[in-house]
């Protein structure tokens, strides 16, 4: 297999495409030549990387060769690299001596330091000499930077003679087998063979070199690309395949990063998979996308497509949008890989044929800037721009020209293309050129313009394209495309119709028939026209509606104005300021464009309308009238009351129309005692026009009068204006003085008198309630002491382990001497020994407390705990109005000593002992003690009961225990029931049956009444 099929995308790379993403559209029929061989269609064509120029006049190019250790095991002795060199040098020396055209090659080697071993010469057969070669391929010892090898390949750029010239192409060739490592920090198998300061140092270098080619003005890659410099980058691959966290997969990364700025190839094998670096990402965001990749590319294996070879499923070829001219223009290199080393020879062969090409090929000149198009033929023509390009026919075989339409604003138009001067349509879809031809100059041709429309913005962009078939050894096609041609042309300016106004015009009234008259300004408006179809005048007046009347002979240009005066207006003289503009439509009726839309403005966007001054005069007309002689306004309301409506009063005026125009009359001063009431005329103001009839005045408020007492004067003023054409504003002016007067009284309001009411009665309710509290709040709510008995016993208390009150005395009591206690009475308090009972009297707004039922509240002395049964409506009170039937008090000390036991009932014998086993003081001394071990608030005087027990019955047992089962101790006094001394006992039934019902559930053995 030959170099150049081995290498076949390269060759794809530089020739089959001219470096833009926009596939080209070429008929079927181009698909022979006249040798019967297959020629590419151009919409096969992919995009790719463009090595030169068409129009190269020359190449210079800069072997740029690895030299580092690494390359002593894998190219001992450089011969696989000298071979490469040598295959140049053989290939290229038939054409070096060319005069037209020259190769120059520089040649230098790199390890950590650059070295030239031979600058800028044509290539020949002692350039580069053999020592140079033997030089450059020399065992290096040094390991790989990349740096010095820039900068040395800038400098020759920079300082060749040729540096100015843009028709020389320029290559760099870059070839390496190894990553950036500068400072030997990995070997062939990526292990470390330094310290971490080496590694960080030769990561901050591969940084540095980075930032330096990206950014600023001064980088690598603006200066490659000030000089249109193509790089080369030809890889060892397995150098450079390692991806991890490890420190060589950081420096692949980074190398790559560097490579992939230079080139933009984004789309290699090594680099598709190499996120850009943050500093490089205006160079590498964008790329050929969808571009096959060049793995095939110099691998060596022999399995590369055929550089003619398309690849039907790439994305980009699926139109022509200019996003892919973008993406496409952005490849600045190519990126190579190659599994060994050999494969350098048969890279540098391609790379030898690619330049033999370039100088073989014809050569391809297009204007960089827009080209004028001429306008020919008749309605509705074509474009013809003529010599858009310079095509150099090619030195051997022949050449097939073509071009693709990438926008035409005008509509749906094609391009064709010609040698010749010939007017046709359309042209050819392409013309031919071969060898011995010479230099020819290039023309485009539209096809007819569309008879419907008109274009836009009268520019077109194409893409020209060469195919070349060498009649040589070579069987396949190279392609050359042009940057997009822009052309311009104005088909408005060749085809549309011409309009000339004139600045100012006098104009006459021309009568219609008995009751209407026109406006007509003659000759106002000219149009002339070198196209075809049907024009028209668009006018549009400040105050007249005006309509073109062309001429009556039908061969005349010129146009009048006329406006119909439908109300038989004869006005004072005035200007009329007219716009024209021209609707004109294709010889189809089409509408091509129109004049000025309804605001007078200029229809899409146009400005060339015309402006004409009208002078008309319409004579005088007879001015409106507003006649206030009649009777003057009455007193309006008469004394009634105030209506609920907006109030209506005629002003005695009446309003007469004009003979011409329109008058309105309006309401423009008022002043009224009152105040606050605004006064218009229906619908704020009252409009006559010519013809109506005239009609009275009558006034209104704005809305309802307030609801008050009215009895003034009101004064108006009436203005009428008349507006009509040539009378300025407020000109015409009629003012007329009205005043009449207010009589109303205010309205009744039947809601505030039952506001009136509700407040009586809420009065008449609050005083009866005080009565009520005086007669029955005051009262008395205790008994008298001589209507009651008082009777105390007091009992020891100690303290338990717990802390709390032990009343063993009163837990086993079974009976007990009655003690009776003196009681005292003074007003609303009650005291029997030590036990003071109050009374409570409610507040005025506490009805339950008033009529409710009556409470007094018990306090003994200063510390004790108390409790109280039964309990009144109120924490910590009796209910009083039940002392009839007994009360029940116990009390606890703060700290343990005497405790005691007070009961208060009426004077009726046998009532107390009831009251005393109802409250079931053994239970009432369980609760409080425990709650009282428990730190529980008790009844601690007036006012500190918390209310925890239900009033009206006994305390419940705390905890939900029983009592306990009462012993039988001796009787405190010593003696029995029997002794003739001995005093009724605590305990004994009243006479009759005990009230069972009331007394607590008590356990086996004797009640606290029954005898032992």
């Amino acid at each position: 297999m030959t170099g150049r099929v081995r290498i076949g995308s390269v060759a794809a790379a530089f020739s089959l495409a001219a470096g833009f993403a926009i596939p080209l559209f070429a008929t079927p029929a181009a698909g022979q030549d006249d040798a019967g061989g297959a020629v590419i269609r151009t919409d096969e064509v992919l995009r790719a990387f463009q090595l030169c120029p068409a129009n190269t006049g020359g190449i210079e190019v800069v072997l740029a060769l690895d030299r580092s250790g690494s390359l002593t095991i894998e190219d001992p002795e450089g011969r696989s690299r000298r071979r490469a060199i040598e295959s140049m040098r053989r290939f290229t020396e038939s054409f070096g001596e060319d005069a037209d055209f020259s190769i120059d090659l520089a040649l230098l080697s790199f390890d950590t330091e650059a070295r030239l071993h031979a600058g800028f010469e044509r290539i020949s057969s002692t350039h580069p000499s053999d020592e140079d070669i033997t030089a450059a391929v020399a065992d290096g010892i040094g390991d790989t930077d990349y740096l010095d090898a820039l900068e040395e390949a800038l400098d020759l750029f920079e300082n060749s003679p040729q540096s100015r010239d843009r028709n020389i192409c320029r290559v760099l060739f870059f070839f390496t087998d190894g990553i950036l490592d500068p400072f030997n920090t990995v070997t062939r198998l990526g292990n470390l063979r330094a310290g971490d300061l080496r590694v960080a140092a030769a990561e901050a270098h591969a940084e540095e070199l980075i930032r330096d080619a990206c950014l600023g003005s001064d980088s690598y890659k603006d200066r490659l690309k000030d000089l249109d410099v193509n790089t080369i980058a030809v890889l060892l691959g397995e150098s450079f395949k390692q991806r991890d966290a490890s420190h060589r997969g950081s420096m692949t990364v980074k190398s790559l990063q560097l490579i992939q700025a230079l080139t933009r190839h984004l789309t290699s094998e090594l680099i598709r998979d190499i996120a850009p670096h943050p500093a490089c990402e205006q160079w590498t965001g964008g790329g050929v996308a969808g571009v096959p990749g060049d793995s095939e590319a110099g691998s060596g294996g022999g399995d590369s497509q055929s550089g003619s070879d398309g690849d039907p499923s790439d994305p980009g070829a699926s139109d022509g949008s200019s996003s892919d001219q973008s993406a496409a223009s952005e490849s600045d290199g190519l990126v190579i890989s190659l599994d060994g080393v050999g494969g350098l020879v048969e890279t540098i062969e391609a790379v030898g044929e690619e330049f033999d090409l370039v100088k073989r090929q014809p050569k391809l000149d297009c204007r960089p800037v827009p080209s004028e198009a001429e306008i020919v033929g008749v309605w509705p023509g074509h474009a013809v721009a003529e010599g858009i390009c310079t095509v150099e026919a090619p030195e051997d075989g022949r050449a097939y020209i073509s071009v693709a339409e990438i926008a035409d604003d005008a509509g749906e138009i094609d391009w064709g293309l010609s040698f010749g001067s010939g007017s046709d349509p359309g042209g050819e879809d392409r013309v031919e050129i071969q060898s011995g031809d010479g230099e020819r100059d290039l023309h485009a041709l539209s096809t007819r313009f569309p008879d419907d429309r008109l274009s836009n913005s009268s520019r077109a962009t194409l893409i020209v394209s060469i195919e070349w078939r060498p009649e040589s050894s070579q069987s396949d096609v190279q392609a050359i495309r042009s940057p997009p041609v822009e052309i311009e042309y104005d088909r408005d300016a060749h085809f549309q119709p011409n309009l000339a106004c004139k600045d100012w015009t006098p104009a006459s009234v021309v009568p219609n028939d008995e009751r209407s008259l026109s406006v007509v300004a003659d000759d106002v408006c000219e149009v002339s026209s070198t196209g075809a179809g049907e024009t028209a005048l668009v006018p549009v007046g400040d105050r007249l509606d005006w309509r073109p009347v062309p001429c009556e002979s039908g061969d005349c240009r010129s146009w009048s104005l006329r406006s119909d005066l439908t109300d038989g207006l004869t006005y004072a003289p005035f200007e009329e300021k007219v716009r024209v503009g021209l609707e004109w439509r294709s010889p189809s009726g089409a509408l091509l464009w129109s004049g000025v839309d309804e605001d007078g403005r200029g229809a899409d966007g146009r400005d060339d309308l015309e402006e004409v001054a009208v002078e008309v005069d319409l004579g005088q007309a007879e001015p409106p009238h507003l006649d206030c002689s009649g009777d003057p306004p009455e007193v309006a309301g008469s004394g009634g009351e105030v209506p609920d409506e907006p109030l209506q009063v005629d002003t005695g005026c009446v309003l007469r129309p004009p003979t011409g125009g329109q008058v309105t009359v309006e309401v423009v001063e008022g002043d009224s005692s009152a105040g606050g009431v605004d006064w218009m005329l229906p619908g704020g103001a009252v409009t006559l026009r010519r013809g109506d009839d005239a009609v009275p005045l009558i006034v209104l408020t704005d809305g309802p009068l307030p609801n008050a007492r009215f009895d003034d004067s009101v004064s108006l003023k009436l203005r009428a204006e008349w507006q009509a054409p040539g009378i300025e504003p407020g000109e015409k002016v009629e003012e007329q003085s009205i005043s009449f007067r207010l009589d109303f009284k205010a309205r009744s309001n039947n809601l505030l008198a039952l506001l009136w009411m509700l407040v009586a009665l809420l009065m008449a309710a609050a005083l009866a309630w005080a009565a009520w509290y005086w007669m029955f709040a005051r009262r008395d709510r205790l008994p008298d002491a001589d209507r009651v008995y008082g009777w105390r016993h007091a009992f020891p208390v100690g303290t338990g382990l717990s802390g709390g009150v032990d009343a063993s005395v009163l837990r086993s009591w079974q009976s007990w001497p009655v003690q009776t206690a003196g009681v005292r009475s003074d007003g609303d308090l009650l005291s029997v020994e030590g036990l003071k009972v109050r009374s409570v009297r409610p507040s005025f707004f506490d009805f339950r407390g008033v009529v409710g039922g009556r409470a007094a509240r018990v306090s003994g002395p200063s510390g004790w705990t108390m409790e109280a049964w039964p309990q009144g409506p109120e924490p910590g009170t009796l209910a009083a109005a039940k002392l009839h039937r007994g009360a029940v008090v116990l009390g606890l000390p703060p700290n343990g000593g005497e405790g005691a036991v007070w009961a208060v009932y009426p004077r009726r014998g046998g009532a107390w002992p009831e009251a005393l086993a109802a409250a079931n003081p053994v239970q009432m001394l369980q609760r409080a003690a425990d709650r009282r071990s428990r730190g529980d608030e008790l009844l601690d005087g007036p006012g500190t009961n918390d209310g925890s027990e239900k009033s009206g019955g006994p305390p419940s047992h705390p905890r939900g225990e029983e009592p306990r089962q009462p012993s039988e101790p001796p009787s405190p006094t010593g003696g029995n029931r029997g002794d003739a001394d001995q005093r009724p006992v605590i305990g004994e039934p009243p006479p009759g049956k005990p009230d069972n019902d009331r007394a607590p559930r008590r356990p086996s053995g004797l009640a606290p009444w029954e005898k032992a």
